[in-house]
């Protein structure tokens, strides 16, 4: 492996090892030595803290003032943290407790003179999990130090969870976490840059090491690491590093691939095939996730998008990233090689339209249509892509709009059709059989009969107002050993002792078994119909045990044709629509019925609301915020690591044009003045409607307070003010929309906490408070007896929730809105960008064509702007351009005008001078000898017409100094022409002269003369080039190629110096 890696190898090394020695093996049932050191250690310190002499005199105190509340609510927040349950009794008299719930715990006994403290440690939590400030103390080694102790807790009896718990803090496991992910990234991108397998080979051998291990047991305390599918150990960060891998994986196959010369229609079938399976694959992908339970449990709600929700999302934006690169890299390869388009278009058709037959029998359950239009939407838009040629910042806001359109629509159909057939399985199984075997179970087990006498004895007891329902259930259920039954008494067959009667909100719809037993088929439960003391009638609720649902709907019960159960109100039309369309899924216009019938004349409704565009718009707002988020990471990243493909458009490097960086520039101070105003909104949002939000809880509590005082204003007594207004608490509850308990004061430590018992008997002036810690929202109101507090009523409000979605369904909105003016802003940046650029890029083609000697074009632009100043100075630039040629042109043509005159006189005066010397010899021949005058004159007379002809010659070459030689092509045998330029130079015996023809003559159009001295002109320049030193070697050829006649002269002489 190539030295390269030995950073993220060192980096590898360092997480493991750290993993390791920071992670313990055991399960917490072999850490019982520090378990019980540190619970010890934690009863003994708040043992100290509680019998403090301070505290005491506060528990003793009949007044407190607002600090002496701070400190008891500061000591019974610190106790509950720590999961402790106490009683502190004075002699007798409980003076201070708190309250836990807990599976297992740990108890103590203290003394300290006459006061008396019980503590107890909640070790296993409701949950079946170990308390929380024992996972984080426990097992820390430099904190508890077991040396020398003795153990004095005993944890036989305690039942520890079978799984390893937590080992190590929270932070340090998202820090570990956030390592290995960071490995795998450097590996691939380092692989990718250096196009080698083996680094991608080691990552997936980790990836098996880690399956193998079970790794994610490691990291159970956060999210990421849960189960995303049931039976199998699978978690979000497991879907990122593979994601990471096959995006490395399919990047690599496209770096690795060369452009072939020849690809067959097979081949390009093959390509088609495979990016086809590809999508397919990873529409499998978003189907698995969006049918998991932990993750996509709804996408009407982006405000619950949660970490693993985001972790999946962008696994397969990394994945489809790594499709979109692979098929770019496929299209780019073709499209380099000569090939028809319209057979590439019937091989792309016919691969869609398998994939969408496919998709049928894989049961991916998207319509078929939609499956092939999307697939052969995809192909077209891949080869347009590959055809232009300037791919810019445009393409990558197009391309996120198609990738976030097509993720969010595949989304909410797999959602829509989830939410049916849970809907499909509820109905299936809401209505329940009636359970004969159990009925007589149970009547024989005699636990009726026992519930019979007690109730009985309970009746002769005082009158019917001071009865209290929680006292009798809790009673009944204790003697039962079962949390969940229930009583209801009534004094004739309608009037109930106990308001709020379940029965009878039942009644109607229940099944009669016998004379003393009724069955509530829809809520499974059992009514067994005892009489009593001859005046009432006592109705025993059995609920069974049975597997519960992990969602219910409201719907509507129908028992042949008989309205038995009614959450909907279904009109006329629309049970009409239902008994005429017997299928289990109904549509019409934005409502999907889904009913089950039975053949005994049973039928359940149930139906669902589609809510038009505006959730999908809000995920696709938020896939494409992802998509274009995970785009520049990836062009940024490129920028240090080159793993893209070379060919790859959309890299920072590349975004050099002046085009580019307007577009950039607008579209980033667009984002940003988007994310400034977004920021703004929700600070001022958030502040608003917490304020409305304190004002309006006020406002609900006091009319609920005067509610109360106002019910119980006709009691009589304490007892019976509690007693009335637990009747009423579900009306108010039903009003108000809040979930309500009614609690007596006279019984201190039973339901309550101290500190609520003290703010409301330990003052003078008693006031409403709210808690909001533990992160609810818990209003705590007196139920006042002659201005005394007798009881104190507990209000949970939804609100906190419905604020939180508000402000999220808000923000929502104002975040789909400015994604749309993003994307809005950023055409009109692209279109401004392109108006500055595009008469630049014009000029810059004008310049490339500006040439001397021809007519220039001007640039027509009507604009009076500085771009239309430039293109007015590049016109005067032309215009002045042309003169300047002309002038040039001119001179030059003058100047070689005079070098001609020069020539032409030098060539004239070279026979003058003879001339002149032949006449002046001729005529001193005269005069010394006459007689030889006749043959002198002969002799200089031939000269001077020599010479004279010389003259003739030079004037008739000046004058057709400017006209071009004159060609005369007729059909000529080239053959003949090369042998006699062969046969003239053949003869030197200094060189060997070879001739190559072909056998058959061939036959050009051309001037034969001209032919011949550009040979010959040819072969004496390679004569002349031999040197003396050598023999020389001269070969003629003529041969034929794609319909033209080469004629070839190679010689060995020294070239072209």
């Amino acid at each position: 492996m190539s030295k390269n890696y030995l950073v993220p190898l060192l980096l590898l090394v360092t997480v493991v090892l750290l993993d390791v020695f920071s992670y313990r093996t055991n399960p917490l049932s072999d850490s019982v030595d520090q378990i019980e050191s540190y619970i010890d250690g934690s009863l003994t310190a708040h043992s100290e803290l509680i019998l403090n002499s301070r505290n005491i005199s506060l528990y003793n105190s009949d007044s407190l003032s607002l600090d002496d509340f701070n400190t008891i609510k500061r000591i019974e927040s610190q106790l509950k943290t720590h999961g402790l349950r106490t009683r502190l009794y004075d002699g007798n008299k409980l003076i201070f407790w708190t309250n836990i719930e807990a599976l297992d715990t740990i108890c103590r006994n203290y003394k300290k003179g006459q006061y008396r403290l019980r503590i107890c440690k909640s070790i296993i939590t409701t949950t079946g999990k170990l308390h929380q400030d024992i996972k984080k103390n426990s097992l820390v080694k430099h904190k508890i130090n077991l040396a020398g102790k003795e153990k004095k807790v005993d944890l036989s009896g305690i039942d520890f969870p079978a799984d390893h718990d937590v080992h190590r803090p929270y932070r340090l496991n998202i820090v570990l976490i956030s390592l290995y992910t960071l490995v795998f990234l450097l590996f691939v991108l380092l692989s990718l840059n250096l196009k080698s397998i083996y680094g991608l080979g080691f990552l997936v051998a980790i990836r098996v090491l880690m399956i193998l291990s079970d790794w994610q047991d490691r990291f159970d305390t956060i999210l990421v690491t849960h189960q995303l599918f049931d039976g199998y150990n699978y978690s979000p960060i497991d879907l990122l590093l593979d994601s990471i891998i096959v995006f490395g994986i399919l990047v690599f196959i496209c770096a690795r691939k060369k452009t072939r010369q020849q690809v067959d229609k097979a081949q390009l079938f093959l390509n088609a095939l495979l990016l086809g399976f590809l999508m397919i694959s990873h529409i499998r992908m978003t189907q698995l996730l969006s049918y998991s339970d932990t993750v996509f449990t709804t996408f009407n709600d982006l405000s619950r998008i949660g970490i693993n929700d985001i972790i999946c999302i962008v696994s397969l934006l990394v994945v489809l990233a790594g499709i979109f690169i692979f098929g770019y890299s496929q299209f780019n390869e073709l499209n380099k090689v000569k090939h028809s388009r319209t057979t590439n278009y019937l091989i792309y058709g016919g691969i869609a339209a398998f994939m969408a037959v496919l998709s049928v029998f894989i049961q991916l359950e998207i319509n078929p249509v939609f499956l092939f239009v999307f697939l052969s939407l995809f192909f077209l838009l891949l080869d347009l892509f590959v055809d232009v040629m300037s791919k810019n910042i445009t393409w990558v806001i197009w391309w996120g709009i198609f990738f976030g359109i097509y993720l969010s629509a595949v989304f909410f159909n797999f959602d829509i059709k989830k939410e049916l057939e849970e809907r499909k399985e509820f109905l299936e199984n809401v209505i329940h059989d009636i359970p004969i075997d159990s009925i007589g179970a149970i009547r024989n087990s005699g636990i009726i009969d026992s519930i019979k006498n007690d109730v009985a004895n309970l009746l002769t007891l005082p009158p019917e107002a001071r009865y209290d329902k929680d006292d009798f259930d809790a009673f009944i259920r204790n003697k039962a050993g079962k949390d969940d039954i229930s009583i209801e008494i009534f004094r004739d067959a309608t009037y109930a002792i106990f308001k709020s009667s379940e029965y009878l909100k039942t009644k109607n719809y229940l099944l009669r078994i016998d004379e003393n037993t009724e069955f509530d088929e829809i809520n499974d439960i059992i009514w067994f119909n005892e009489i009593l003391l001859e005046s009432y009638i006592l109705k025993i609720a059995y609920p069974l045990e049975r597997d519960s649902f992990p969602k219910s709907f409201d719907f509507n019960y129908y028992r042949k044709a008989k309205l038995i159960h009614e959450d909907l109100r279904l009109t006329a039309a629309e049970l009409q629509l239902l008994e005429e369309d017997k299928n289990d899924i109904v549509y019409s216009n934005s409502i999907a019925y889904v009913q089950n019938r039975t053949d005994d004349g049973k039928l359940l409704v149930t139906k669902k609301y589609f809510l038009g565009l505006v959730k999908p718009v809000a995920l696709f707002s938020f896939i494409f915020g992802l998509i274009v988020v995970l785009s520049l990471l990836m062009s940024f990243s490129h920028s240090f690591i080159q793993y893209l493909p070379e060919d790859w458009p959309f890299k920072i490097q590349k975004f050099d044009s002046l085009n580019s960086k307007i577009q950039i520039s607008l579209i980033m101070v667009i984002l940003i003045s988007f994310l400034i105003i977004a920021f703004i909104t929700n600070s001022f949002l958030n502040n608003h409607i917490s304020r409305d939000k304190d004002r309006y809880f006020r406002d609900k509590i006091e009319s609920i307070a005067n509610e109360i005082q106002y019910s119980i204003a006709v009691a009589q007594s304490s007892k019976e003010a509690i007693t009335i207004a637990r009747n009423f608490r579900e009306r108010i509850e039903n009003i108000h929309n809040v979930k309500m308990e009614i609690y007596g004061l006279e019984r201190p430590g039973r339901n309550i906490d101290y500190f609520t018992h003290a703010y409301f008997t330990k003052q003078e002036e008693i006031q409403p408070f709210t808690d909001k810690s533990y992160n609810k929202h818990i209003s705590y109101i007196p139920i006042l007896f002659r201005d005394k507090a007798v009881g104190v009523s507990t209000i949970e409000t939804t609100e906190a929730y419905f604020e939180h979605a508000y402000v999220y369904d808000f923000l929502g909105s104002i975040f789909n809105v400015y994604v749309f003016l993003f994307l809005i802003a950023s055409v009109i940046a692209i279109f401004i960008a392109r108006s500055i650029t595009k008469p630049l890029a014009l000029l810059n083609q004008k310049l490339l064509q500006l040439k001397l000697g021809k007519q220039n074009e001007l640039i027509g632009w009507e604009k009076d702007d500085e771009i239309g100043n430039l293109i007015s100075n590049y016109n005067h630039m032309v215009n002045q351009l042309e003169e300047s040629a002309n002038i040039l042109a001119k001179t030059e043509r003058d100047s070689a005008w005079r070098e001609m005159a020069k020539q032409v006189a030098h060539e004239i005066k070279n026979p003058l001078t003879p001339m002149k010397l032949s006449i002046q010899y001729l005529g001193k021949a005269i005069k010394q000898n006459p007689e030889d005058a006749a043959k002198i004159s002969n002799r200089i007379s031939s000269t001077l017409l020599e010479q004279i002809n010389n003259l003739t010659e030079i004037a008739n070459a000046f004058s057709n100094f400017a006209e071009l030689p004159q060609s005369s092509n007729v059909k000529i045998e080239l053959n003949e022409v090369v042998e006699l330029v062969h046969n003239l130079f053949r003869k030197r015996e200094d060189m060997d002269i070879y001739l190559s023809v072909p056998i058959d003559p061939i036959y050009v159009y051309a001037d034969k003369n001209q032919l011949i001295r550009i040979l010959n002109n040819l072969v004496k320049n390679a004569t002349e080039a031999i040197p003396n030193t050598r023999r020389g070697k001269i070969e003629m050829k003529l041969i034929v190629k794609d319909d033209k006649a080469i004629i070839r002269v190679r010689d060995n002489g020294i070239g072209i110096p």
